[in-house]
């Protein structure tokens, strides 16, 4: 189980009649029903692949403080 895994778990719940929940925005609103496991696959692979693009943006973003050059 990769950290992406964990992290996206965390989006799903298993109601007490058996269905699978996807929650889009964690706690905060309503869930969906995910009517077969097929669209479950499909919504788990979309996530993993936006939070590795997301990670890989950040890594690429220039440092926040300007590079100072002292005149010597």
């Amino acid at each position: 189980m990769s950290i992406f895994d964990g992290i996206i778990n965390s989006y799903f719940r298993i109601n007490a009649e058996g269905d699978t929940e996807y929650y889009p925005h964690g706690i905060f609103g309503k869930g969906y029903i995910v009517p077969h496991e097929e669209k479950e696959n499909e919504i788990r692979n979309f996530l993993k692949k936006f939070l590795f693009s997301s990670i890989v943006k950040v890594k690429d973003l220039p440092d926040s403080q300007p590079s100072r050059v002292s005149d010597y």
